[in-house]
């Protein structure tokens, strides 16, 4: 699964290979770490995750 975000204003930039921690807003959860699939493109602002369903957490967040 992939999810394109658009980070918030100062976000310092990255390469792909480099990994975040996001909770996706789930009350309980702690964040979990994703790989970032793209270089930075300060002209769409946008990342992408590479999400793999590989535990109890992202089993839920990639569809069957």
């Amino acid at each position: 699964m992939e999810i394109v975000c658009r980070p918030q204003p100062g976000w310092p930039g990255h390469r792909a290979g480099q990994f975040l921690f996001a909770d996706f807003g789930r009350t309980g959860e702690g964040a979990h770490p994703f790989t970032i699939a793209s270089d930075w493109n300060a002209k769409d602002g946008t990342l992408t995750l590479a999400i793999k369903a590989l535990g109890d957490f992202t089993n839920q967040l990639v569809p069957a």
